[in-house]
């Protein structure tokens, strides 16, 4: 049966719809958790095999180390399509997660396990347990970008500012006593939960993976 132009339009429309209907169907069924890896796959807590480690010296002082203070030691912050390197040391213009983040590696420069966990909240450190004592890490190429931030409406932190950070980072000569998951010159994502309210704390590490 040869269809009329108004009827051939009418069952474009139609299928159009239908497909449209099917993509909605496809995209719902997603895992998008699976962006993000479970707490218990956090890169702190798996130490990869295949990876082969510098031997660490707890009473070296990196800051000895001309070739790694040649590096990029300046954060990249992202956010939407804008991203600056922030030289000035100026954190706080660009929030109070930024801020908390770059403490947050000065700490890892200076192997300094105690400030670390003083950046944690009560139910993050409780989860993780004490930070185990590390040396100072060559940490370079630290690359920041804000994937979300929200004011919670609900729970134990109502009211207060969320923010999801992805990081990535390099470490030089990296020893394995604070990243077991990722080699020397090497940058293995993860995504910081970032409280704020009357301060800003860590809610949570974990891994992060890329879906195709």
């Amino acid at each position: 049966m040869k269809l009329k132009p108004k009827q051939k339009k009418m069952l474009i429309v139609l299928i159009c719809a239908l497909a449209g209907m099917a993509v909605l169907i496809w995209l719902n069924s997603l895992d998008w958790e699976s962006f993000r890896m479970p707490k218990e796959a956090a890169a702190e807590s798996v130490r990869r095999k295949d990876i082969k480690f510098a031997e660490p010296d707890w009473e070296y002082d990196i800051y000895e180390d001309e070739a790694w203070l040649d590096k990029n030691r300046y954060i990249a912050y992202t956010e939407g399509a804008q991203t600056t390197v922030i030289t000035d040391g100026q954190y706080k213009r660009f929030g109070p997660g930024i801020e908390l983040l770059a403490k947050y590696f000065e700490a890892v420069m200076a192997g300094d396990a105690d400030v670390i966990d003083g950046m944690y909240t009560p139910g993050l450190l409780e989860e993780k347990g004490e930070t185990p004592d590390f040396t100072m890490q060559r940490v370079y190429n630290i690359e920041v970008e804000l994937q979300s931030e929200k004011t919670l409406e609900s729970g134990k932190f109502y009211g207060a500012k969320q923010y999801f950070y992805l990081v990535k980072y390099m470490i030089m000569k990296n020893d394995g006593t604070f990243r077991t998951d990722e080699g020397s010159d090497a940058a293995v994502p993860l995504l910081f939960e970032i409280i704020y309210d009357d301060e800003a704390r860590i809610n949570s590490i974990t891994g992060y993976r890329y879906v195709n």
